[in-house]
């Protein structure tokens, strides 16, 4: 187990990570700002020991991005993470107009929801949409026979695993041929089957470099990602009009924390809660945020540091084709 495995085993003491994320959870979705303050309060002590571990984490991790020649953490992961140079640039100086613009192309009744001006919230927009009942994962299945033309064969190679854990994955078995998804047996909503369906577009990209011989790991992580998130935003348009315009919420939450860690790394001695508000007030103009210490149950800011920095980009590029009328 090298240094940052171990750093990060201690960071969820005493609590594991399945727990924190269920925390996390609690918070993002609660609508109502009392109800966040109430839990704001019994957290505290535990945000407080966080806060700690988490700086740390950011300390150490700039350590060795210098140790490698780079002048933080961001940009170290950038560049393993082959993310265009050009295109990150891009979205960091557009990064709040983008959002911008979003926002004044979406639905009356997604702009101005009440309980998104609070404190302490985070940016979640699938409850303004109609309750669809989706299966998963066999309605996913069945929109990439219909509509991405995937064949059966290929299908029959993803193997489909739940799990209680809320991050899903999607792992090659390159000597039996397979790829096994992993997600949530818990998940029901509209957002568990498009996570699905992120999933699936890194199975079926998995599979084909297998079938040509090609070690996946070849391939760095934003090619991957790219693959992955044009099958996702295809088949959250297929769902209806409403549901990628809720994505807006994926897309502004997926800024945030782009532009948070941006300015961690870069800056770790800044106050992280008034960073961490600061990143949700930029990309979201209804908000209004002074401090926000929830960035220390974000699991993914833990065990996948930068990595928003490839979907971010991603998202960046292609809003056009998907909020903009």
């Amino acid at each position: 187990m090298n240094k940052f495995q171990t750093l990060s085993r201690k960071y969820y003491l005493p609590y594991d990570k399945v727990k924190v994320a269920e925390i996390f959870n609690e918070l993002v979705t609660s609508r109502s700002e009392n109800q966040r303050k109430i839990l704001l309060d019994r957290y505290s002590p535990f945000i407080n020991i966080l806060k700690d571990r988490f700086k740390n984490l950011v300390y150490e991790r700039n350590k060795l991005a210098q140790i490698k020649g780079f002048n933080n953490f961001f940009d170290y992961v950038a560049d393993w993470d082959k993310v265009p140079a050009r295109k990150l640039e891009n979205f960091l100086k557009n990064a709040v107009e983008t959002s911008q613009k979003i926002l004044d192309n979406l639905p009356e009744k997604f702009k101005e929801p009440a309980w998104l001006t609070g404190n302490y919230n985070n940016l979640n927009f699938y409850g303004q949409v109609e309750n669809m009942k989706i299966r998963i994962p066999d309605d996913v299945f069945e929109f990439l026979i219909k509509k991405i033309n995937v064949k059966n064969d290929v299908l029959s190679k993803i193997v489909v695993q739940e799990t209680n854990d809320t991050l899903y994955s999607a792992e090659p078995e390159v000597y039996q041929g397979n790829v096994i998804i992993k997600y949530s047996k818990s998940g029901r909503r509209i957002e568990d089957a498009i996570g699905f369906s992120h999933e699936c577009g890194h199975a079926i990209e998995l599979l084909s470099l297998i079938k040509k011989n090609i070690k996946p790991t070849g391939k760095p992580s934003y090619y991957h990602e790219e693959k992955a998130v044009d099958i996702e935003l295809r088949y959250a348009k297929s769902l209806s009009r409403n549901i990628i315009k809720a994505r807006v919420g994926n897309f502004l939450y997926t800024f945030a924390n782009s532009l948070f860690e941006h300015e961690i790394y870069n800056n770790p001695d800044c106050d992280y809660e008034v960073a961490y508000a600061n990143s949700r007030n930029n990309v979201c103009r209804q908000l209004n945020q002074i401090r926000n210490p929830f960035y220390v149950f974000n699991t993914f800011l833990v065990e996948y540091p930068c990595y928003s920095t490839i979907y971010s980009v991603i998202y960046n590029s292609n809003y056009k084709n998907i909020f903009v009328e």
